[in-house]
């Protein structure tokens, strides 16, 4: 198999047996490698492919260790998944609704679950001052991880998707 190859962009334009004088610049390659046959810019698309698809794969596992490690508040870690979220915020609404009610102190308890699934018992400040402590840690790493997964997703050669910092575990 034959195919000519522009010297200056490495870029394919045929691959029938010709029997021509070439031009300088322009050479005619034997290769047995159906990709060394493809156009440069069908190959440059295909890294840039796969080297997005290993740095979101590096960006997902990432994340899952931050949320089975947790966040941490204080003395405490709790967990980070999106569903963690909604039940620390029903946690409070109802435990301010509880008060607003009557039907509890501000003394409490009110209990939550830490990352390992261990109660915890906090007075309503302490709650309002954890699940505080607590949103703005989880938006500052959801934060860094969106930023991460956009700048892959806009990378339009692999230098710039390999200069994407994975964001650290905290």
């Amino acid at each position: 198999m034959y195919a000519i190859v522009v010297k200056a962009t490495g870029r394919v334009i045929g691959n029938t047996v010709i029997n021509i004088d070439l031009p300088s610049g322009i050479e005619l390659v034997s290769t047995d490698d159906p990709e060394a046959l493809k156009p440069a810019e069908q190959l440059t698309e295909e890294a840039l492919t796969r080297a997005r698809q290993g740095r979101l794969s590096a960006l997902a596992v990432r994340w899952d260790e931050q949320c089975l490690k947790g966040v941490p508040v204080g003395e405490l870690r709790l967990a980070c998944r999106e569903t963690d979220v909604g039940l620390y915020t029903a946690a409070f609404t109802l435990s301010q609704q509880a008060i607003a009610a009557g039907l509890a102190t501000a003394e409490g308890p009110f209990v939550i679950q830490d990352v390992d699934l261990q109660p915890v018992s906090l007075t309503f400040a302490q709650l309002t001052a954890t699940l505080l402590g607590y949103g703005a840690t989880r938006n500052m790493l959801s934060t860094a991880h969106g930023t991460a997964l956009a700048a892959v997703r806009a990378a339009t050669t692999t230098e710039q998707v390999a200069a994407v910092t994975i964001p650290a575990l905290v």
